[in-house]
């Protein structure tokens, strides 16, 4: 499974997703710094009761990662698909349902990687700067603190998992298009804030979105075998 996944990441040029991997973190930090350090609410009143750094780092990463997360699902896989090369896959003698988790395992493994290593750039910039700039929105995080790095992990593992309902809807309409939008609005719901509505306080909902990702997933695969390629 190692190698397949290997394979998958060199076939689909993994590189090129690396570098915008890299391009999206730096500029993501950049608006961190900027959002956290440079915004300068007048009234004091508004600066103590607006949600904390924590809150606008994942709602950013977590919307962009699962966008870009959904992206390469379809590139990936959907576009295997659409232009025909899962024919020459499945006449591989490796079973159908191990190449399609291949290549889904990949996109999750490559994100995840992405989304902890963004989130730790961006609160290791922010507490740097802390240090010399007065931010304007409260700092509600301890770096130092192994239980934050246990926070960053379990939230990411949560939000690339989610991606597989755009996964799972994609595949259905075979369209990479019906994937990214399918990902927008995972993202506005777990993320966003809808005239002051929001679920990205909440511990159950994800956990729950999580599970049914999973099973999503394995009904992805689930049959693989005996569907034709269509």
């Amino acid at each position: 499974m190692l190698k397949l996944i290997r394979l998958e990441l060199l076939k689909n040029n993994a590189a090129k997703y690396a570098l915008y991997s890299v391009i999206v973190i730096l500029s993501l930090t950049a608006l961190s710094i900027g959002f956290v350090f440079f915004l300068g609410f007048e009234d004091p009143e508004i600066a103590e009761g607006i949600i904390g750094v924590s809150f606008f780092v994942e709602m950013l990463t977590g919307i962009v990662f699962l966008i870009f997360t959904a992206i390469m699902h379809s590139a990936f896989t959907i576009n295997a698909y659409k232009n025909k090369t899962m024919d020459l896959m499945f006449s591989y003698p490796i079973k159908r349902g191990k190449i399609l988790a291949s290549k889904i395992i990949a996109v999750l493994a490559f994100n995840f990687v992405s989304i902890i290593v963004a989130q730790v750039i961006i609160y290791g910039s922010i507490y740097i700067a802390s240090r010399y700039l007065q931010p304007s929105i409260k700092i509600d995080f301890d770096i130092l603190n192994i239980t934050f790095y246990v926070s960053v992990v379990l939230k990411s593992v949560m939000t690339i998992c989610i991606s597989l309902i755009a996964l799972f809807i994609g595949m259905i309409s075979k369209s990479p298009v019906a994937t990214i939008v399918a990902s927008f609005f995972l993202a506005v719901l777990l993320k966003g804030n809808i005239g002051g509505f929001s679920l990205a306080g909440s511990v159950v909902f994800p956990i729950v979105l999580t599970f049914i990702s999973i099973v999503f997933a394995y009904l992805t695969i689930r049959d693989v075998e005996k569907k034709d390629v269509v």
